[in-house]
């Protein structure tokens, strides 16, 4: 990619086999595998609980505590089949020979501290005995049919080498500031002895910035990548929620550890903070140094120990800014001497957006778009400044020119339009949290009618903190069992203070919060005016020019905290029917489970009142068939009369369907395999932490060489066999919102001016990142099918921004998100 050709550039860099370098492999038999199923076995018996098991990373944990290296253990899926034939069962790999005495013992008092037994000893010969090799990786990369064919455990080992070649010397900060970057366990390179610090609460508060890397594909699959990105670690002043720490050893030449730790826990015994499991017993029967003392209290200094968790309040913000990963990506690139993809710039723009909310013109025939003729909104309260807010918020939609909301009574139905009403109703007792008893039947205008959709609007009081018996969720599951969706206002809300005029006048207060809780209401019964028409409708090059049914898939897997119930399988189908005529509300519908598809009020109310997910579905393989089956029979009662598209996301669905996985793109089964439609296209989406980096465009006009030249509203494209992938990335909302919200362009965390010390607790924003790849694209052209994407990506169907994903598919992962049993939940997809 040449200089100033107006090419998008990532913090992804191509790969050549043979600059992964060597690493030492230790084949194990299959004998390896009876003694660990064995040992696992009496482990289970032990603890008396089925889902108890060690695993292979517990073993590869203490071996890297003791050997100051990391260590990996892969099981047999993970290995090539020329690897298996050979007779290798599972695979430990690592960056230099261990010593066969040290392997022996660690193995060996692992297997025993875990068991409670000191006489055990069944696994240690199988992996003492076996002799290491110094391997080159490229032995085991090759290409089938120009696809790149690697197994399981190199995607999760090769970045090792080219980190290390990372971190032998140090960035340089706008041309000057070196930061030296070291090496983990786990492959990131962290600024251990550059911290961010801001006094805080009479003390020090600390960050590390830190580069994480990995191993990935693109869709197409004819090259590996090294694929970088950053981030802002804030050590936490507490032990609250911390399960991990980086322990730098005595030798700086080696690799910080990254190891689980257990805080303090006197309720059960534990005093003092502990390494988890049985690491620290492990050293010392190695005779090696002991660990580092994990510190009582965290917030005192930085030293050898440093933890790792998610503070819920700190002075230094998230995100390293854009201005830190343009120059890394420039010199990685340097240093590592690897070429980049290139993401050549088209001609699609998404376009300028709507906003704010539905018109007042435009709100009835929106309303019959969703499939009620009339709309009745439920203002429940406890407090007359909430009844305030939710009427100046509401008046905005009403026909008339004064607020006819302010003198109503409570019960009394007021006509906003032909289509929408509103009703106030006072009963602190409903809406106020605990586990009382709240009577929602003698509520008349509570009860739906025949073509009459209801909706309601509930005070809350929340302050960010976890309420014990919270009103929301037993509102929301109330309502929907009454066919009602439901939004909370808090009550906990101080307007700003607006900035002065330069005329001297003060323009009216704004309430942010209410104005969005209405709109997220009207989006919950599925009002969507024209805009989403009028985005893709309305456009010059690649317009969508026929009607056409957009289908979102959302599949998340529910596992519920400890003990908490089995896991349960989220599937979510949002259909929105598209018209070309960019004046037209759009149509939106959810598949449910019994009934079939329904608009899209009716199936959350539903959804919100039935269990979150189905218990019987999983993640595992052999359901795979039964999840397929459950979406092409949704996709299959979907008219046939105009083209059927489909968007998924890519790290939720590419384990169900073949199809979407990068090697095997568009060549297997994609969602709507079974159903023979003969328009079906499918769009797979992906914004999550495997989507590549933009740090910069190509252009010039910039007198700053150490600040990025951000991208617009273009659509950037790469092509790998024959296949194409196109990149939306633009700055954020906040990073356009003024100076404030450029601070990580404009600087870096050690760099900021010391008076704008206050910026460094906000999250400084780099690019938003979509990636958009075609695995069907049925009889459409792939440029007008990555256009309607792109655009319902930067359209949102609600609020004032874009979303990460297009609006089908946000529509049904809101759905989810909205449900009374989403929280608390550890998302394993």
């Amino acid at each position: 990619m040449t200089t100033n050709d107006g090419g998008l550039h990532t913090l992804t860099y191509r790969v050549d086999a043979t600059a992964l370098g060597t690493l030492s492999l230790y084949a194990l038999t299959p004998e390896f595998r009876v003694a660990w199923d064995h040992f696992e076995s009496l482990v289970r018996r032990r603890s008396d609980r089925p889902y108890v098991r060690p695993r292979y990373s517990d073993l590869a944990t203490a071996l890297t505590a003791v050997t100051g290296q990391p260590v990996r253990l892969f099981p047999s899926h993970e290995l090539s089949p020329v690897q298996k034939s050979t007779g290798v069962d599972s695979l430990l790999v690592t960056t230099q020979p261990i010593a066969p005495w040290l392997l022996a013992t660690a193995v060996r008092t692992f297997e025993r501290l875990v068991l409670n037994n000191d006489r055990v000893d069944t696994l240690s010969e199988h992996l003492a005995t076996a002799s290491p090799i110094a391997a080159p990786l490229s032995d085991f990369i090759g290409y089938h049919d120009g696809h790149v064919d690697a197994p399981g455990w190199i995607y999760n080992v090769a970045q090792w080498n080219l980190a290390a070649r990372i971190a032998q010397q140090p960035l340089l900060i706008d041309g000057h500031l070196p930061i030296r970057l070291r090496i983990d366990s786990q492959a990131n390179l962290v600024a251990w002895d550059d911290p961010i610090q801001r006094p805080w609460k009479d003390e020090l508060r600390y960050a590390m910035v830190y580069l994480d890397t990995s191993i990935v594909t693109l869709p197409g699959a004819a090259h590996l990548y090294l694929r970088v990105d950053g981030h802002v670690a804030r050590v936490p002043y507490s032990w609250w929620n911390v399960k991990n720490a980086w322990v730098a050893p005595r030798d700086e030449r080696q690799p910080l550890l990254r190891l689980p730790v257990h805080g303090p826990w006197p309720a059960r015994g534990r005093t003092q903070p502990t390494y988890a499991g049985v690491v620290t017993d492990i050293v010392h029967a190695c005779q090696l140094d002991p660990l580092p003392t994990l510190p009582d209290e965290p917030r005192q200094h930085l030293g050898a120990v440093r933890l790792i968790g998610k503070p819920s309040g700190h002075p230094i913000g998230v995100g390293t800014g854009a201005r830190f990963l343009f120059q890394a990506q420039r010199q990685i690139r340097q240093r590592l001497g690897l070429s980049e993809p290139a993401f050549r710039r088209t001609k699609i723009s998404t376009g300028k957006s709507t906003s704010g909310h539905i018109q007042r013109d435009k709100l009835d025939d929106a309303i019959a778009a969703s499939g009620a003729q009339r709309l009745r909104i439920a203002c429940l309260y406890g407090q007359q400044g909430t009844r305030r807010r939710m009427a100046d918020a509401l008046s905005v939609y009403a026909s008339a020119e004064e607020n006819p909301l302010l003198g109503a009574t409570d019960g009394e139905q007021v006509d906003l339009t032909e289509r929408l009403s509103v009703v106030f109703h006072h009963d602190p007792i409903i809406v106020g949290h605990g586990e009382h008893v709240r009577d929602l039947d003698d509520l008349a205008y509570l009860k739906t009618e025949e073509g009459c959709g209801v909706a309601a609007w509930v005070e809350t009081d929340w302050d960010g903190t976890a309420v014990e018996h919270d009103a929301k969720p037993i509102l929301r599951a109330d309502l929907g069992k009454r066919g009602i969706v439901a939004q909370f206002l808090s009550t906990n809300y101080k307007p700003r203070k607006p900035s002065r005029r330069k005329d001297g006048t003060t323009p009216p207060t704004e309430d942010h919060p209410a104005n969005a809780a209405v709109r997220d209401l009207l989006r919950q019964v599925g009002v969507i005016d024209h805009r989403l028409a009028n985005a893709t409708a309305n456009t010059r090059i690649s317009p969508l020019t026929r009607a056409a049914t957009l289908v979102g898939v959302h599949i998340r897997q529910h596992t519920p905290r400890k003990n908490g119930g089995p896991r349960r399988l989220v599937i979510q189908i949002v259909a929105l029917h598209a018209t070309p005529d960019p004046h037209a509300p759009w149509r939106v519908e959810m598949y449910d489970d019994t009934e079939g598809w329904l608009p899209y009020r009716e199936a959350n109310a539903r959804y919100y009142a039935s269990d979150i997910g189905q218990p019987h579905l999983d993640r595992t393989r052999t359901n795979a068939p039964h999840v397929r089956e459950y979406v092409d029979q949704a996709l299959a009662a979907l008219p046939r009369t105009v083209p059927l598209v489909v968007f998924v996301d890519a790290e939720a669905c590419r384990s169900f369907w073949p199809g979407l996985k990068h090697s095997r793109f568009g060549n297997d089964t994609v969602p709507g395999s079974s159903i023979e439609n003969p328009d079906l296209a499918v769009v797979r989406v992906s914004s999550g932490t495997e989507t590549l980096r933009p740090t910069h465009v190509d252009r010039g006009g910039n007198n700053d060489p150490y600040k990025p030249n951000l991208p617009g509203q273009r659509l950037y494209e790469h092509e790998e066999n024959g296949v194409l992938t196109w990149i939306l990335s633009q700055p954020s909302r906040t990073h356009r919102a003024g100076a404030e919200g450029r601070a990580g362009t404009d600087n870096t965390r050690w760099t900021l001016p010391d008076k704008r010390e206050r910026w460094m607790e906000n999250p400084w924003h780099a690019l938003n990142t979509i990636e958009i790849a075609i695995p069907r694209p049925g009889t459409w052209q792939p440029d007008p099918l990555a256009a309607l994407t792109a655009r319902l990506c930067h359209q949102a169907a609600a609020w004032d921004d874009r979303t990460l994903l297009p609006s089908p598919l946000h529509l049904a992962k809101s759905s989810d998100q909205d449900h009374p049993g989403y929280p608390p939940t550890e998302d394993d997809g």
